[in-house]
């Protein structure tokens, strides 16, 4: 679908967004550490420290939404049901000692990437969290989206058993993502966003991508070296 709209018909937001993010999408699509996921070559440790920086990235986010509940516009996009965080911490607990038993703790800091993209979400929480929209869905629709598909080939590629270690791609309280997606597309395109607004978020989910690209850079040095 393409920004092309009759004279008295503008672009959905929905469609903005996807059509504005496709460039960036590709982008990240190209980085060597999701090539190794794709290739069945990614090894325990780096995806550990991925996931520790993504329990960075998504707690912060997460407290970024947590503080706006009452916001007009990202109270209607926001749902516990999203939550990342939990599941992140287990899953970090469960790699951190190999078998899911011990400290479970990942001593690590975070890259410089990771902290990049959480100063980002804490700015905007404190300035303009209706660009927030942005992350919301560069973020979640993706992991509702290829992450579905990411999580096979993570547990072929780990081989993991019994859905230890990727519980962050399982969406417990959301039984159909074809239709939380569609119902989310909706919600967006209901916003009550000005011009300018909606052209604000379409370039934060553009920034979304690239920060979460920086995320695969920072772990892909691990991975040539593994």
């Amino acid at each position: 679908m393409s920004l092309a709209t009759t004279a008295d018909a503008a672009p959905k937001l929905s469609v903005r967004l996807q059509d504005g993010t496709k460039q960036a999408h590709r982008a990240v699509e190209r980085h060597a550490f999701l090539r190794a996921i794709l290739q069945g070559s990614l090894d325990r440790d780096t995806y550990r420290l991925y996931l520790r920086d993504l329990l960075w990235v998504y707690s912060s986010l997460e407290a970024a939404l947590d503080a706006h509940t009452e916001h007009p516009l990202l109270g209607r996009i926001w749902s516990q049901a999203l939550r990342r965080a939990p599941s992140l911490r287990s899953d970090l607990f469960y790699f951190s000692d190999g078998n899911g038993e011990g400290i479970g703790a990942c001593t690590e800091p975070v890259s410089a990437a990771a902290q990049r993209f959480a100063d980002r979400l804490y700015q905007l929480q404190n300035r303009e969290p209706e660009r927030l929209i942005g992350h919301v869905y560069t973020r979640y629709l993706g992991d509702l989206s290829g992450g579905q598909i990411l999580r096979g080939l993570i547990v072929k590629a780990l081989a993991l058993r019994d859905g230890k270690g990727v519980s962050f791609y399982a969406f417990t309280d959301i039984p159909d993502p074809t239709q939380w997606k569609q119902r989310f597309r909706l919600q967006l395109d209901e916003l009550a966003l000005t011009e300018q607004q909606q052209q604000a978020v379409v370039d934060e989910a553009q920034r979304s991508f690239v920060l979460s690209g920086e995320l695969f850079s920072a772990r892909e040095p691990l991975y040539q070296m593994s």
